[in-house]
């Protein structure tokens, strides 16, 4: 691996800083509060701590694999932006499809000169099958770090109603990839997410 290919793969990422999350303008009609990066640290920092759940309960956990794939699972956002869940949700299967095919082309070209023994690649791939448990762990760690923000925003002062949308989907996503610790964490941010909501409406 050539340490000038690792100097300019990093310096294309260094956008994520600066590149605002989409989908909290789109919910709450103001500017966004959260880059890119700073949600996948959330993602990387909430996949650790659930992870150490997990081995408590005596599962096995590669922690390598795991990091991996939370810090590059929005890589490609690099080159295209982020695209918010609801463009599929109005596009229908062609533009999912669309989608996930400019996500592997961006990562190819992203990483193709630094990824010379394909494991970065193998992880890109893994956390998009959502077969192994780490894989399922970090797309958990992902709706909980969006979750907490909205929970975050609300008790700084924003609506609830503007977030129910996110518990919803929010909700079947994480049961279908089953992370017990994941979902204990969500049954706590929905009940106070449902206490605000009920404050909300005696006003």
């Amino acid at each position: 691996m050539n340490i000038e290919d690792v100097i300019t793969t990093c310096l294309r990422a260094e956008s994520l800083k600066s590149l605002m999350r989409s989908g909290w303008t789109i919910a709450t009609g103001v500017p966004s509060s959260e880059s890119v990066a700073a949600h996948s640290w959330g993602v990387a920092f909430i996949s650790t701590l659930v992870s150490e759940c997990l081995r408590e309960e005596g599962q096995t956990i590669d922690k390598d694999r795991l990091l991996t794939m939370a810090l590059l699972h929005d890589l490609p956002e690099t080159l295209l932006s982020d695209i918010p869940h609801s463009a599929g949700e109005y596009g229908g299967d062609l533009l999912t499809d669309a989608k996930a095919q400019a996500e592997d082309s961006a990562f190819e070209s992203l990483t193709a000169s630094i990824d010379t023994a394909g494991r970065l690649k193998d992880a890109w791939r893994e956390f998009n099958a959502l077969v192994t448990l780490e894989s399922r762990l970090v797309a958990s760690a992902d709706l909980i770090d969006m979750l907490m923000h909205a929970s975050r925003l609300e008790a700084a002062g924003m609506s609830a109603d503007l977030f129910e949308q996110f518990f919803v989907s929010g909700k079947d996503r994480l049961e279908q990839l089953d992370i017990r610790p994941a979902l204990q964490i969500f049954e706590r941010l929905l009940a106070a997410h449902r206490d605000r909501l009920k404050k909300s409406a005696r006003r």
